[in-house]
């Protein structure tokens, strides 16, 4: 876990470089393909893991050897009706970055605990040292909507980061929250298709 660790903490740098140019190439495929579905100076934000939320992650699941969210990049759209079409753009992206797509999973179709929604897409990079990074670190990207965002601001705090306080009656909660923000993420769909027609 160590050399894990190390090796993800000694490539920091490269990792935010990469980050940096992943949104900006991304930011720039979806304000071409979709300006009014997303805002491209607000719409995608990353993050690269924390040391210790690393070494957390590392300690639950033994036996890891890479950490698939150690450079995370967010996408916010208006609604999800803009889930798959953004989604269906994305190979253009992957390919100028080297992107190998790993795992998919629907958070939308099969909600996570708490509520959860999102598409997340894990990667490897094809060629780790065309950006200087350790091949421990991988790539998650996330779409999701602005209102599924609060969502998962709130239970990433009250849930995902405090599991032992009340975590039945917070995931209840949470899950009740996630169901009504899809409700309203599905009438903003309509309306949006609507007033396109």
């Amino acid at each position: 876990m160590n050399r894990i660790l190390t090796e993800l903490y000694d490539s920091r740098e490269a990792a935010i470089d990469f980050a940096n140019i992943a949104t900006h190439q991304l930011n720039h495929i979806l304000a071409i393909n979709f300006p009014s579905l997303v805002d491209p100076q607000h719409s995608i934000v990353w993050r690269i893991k924390s040391e210790n939320a690393t070494r957390l992650k590392a300690e639950s699941r033994k036996g890891v050897i890479s950490i698939n969210d150690f450079i995370g990049i967010r996408v916010l759209v208006l609604h999800t009706g803009a889930l798959s079409q953004v989604e269906s753009t994305l190979k253009e992206w992957e390919d100028q970055l080297g992107l190998k797509l790993t795992q998919r999973n629907d958070y939308f179709s099969n909600p996570a605990p708490g509520g959860y929604r999102a598409i997340h897409r894990d990667y490897k990079l094809q060629d780790y040292s065309r950006w200087s990074l350790s091949t421990v670190s991988g790539v998650e990207l996330q779409i999701t909507t602005w209102l599924q965002h609060v969502h998962s601001l709130l239970s990433h705090s009250c849930y995902y980061k405090n599991p032992n306080i009340a975590p039945e009656k917070n995931a209840k909660i949470l899950a009740d929250f996630s169901n009504k923000i899809h409700e309203l993420d599905s009438t903003i769909a309509d309306i949006y298709s609507s007033l396109k027609t």
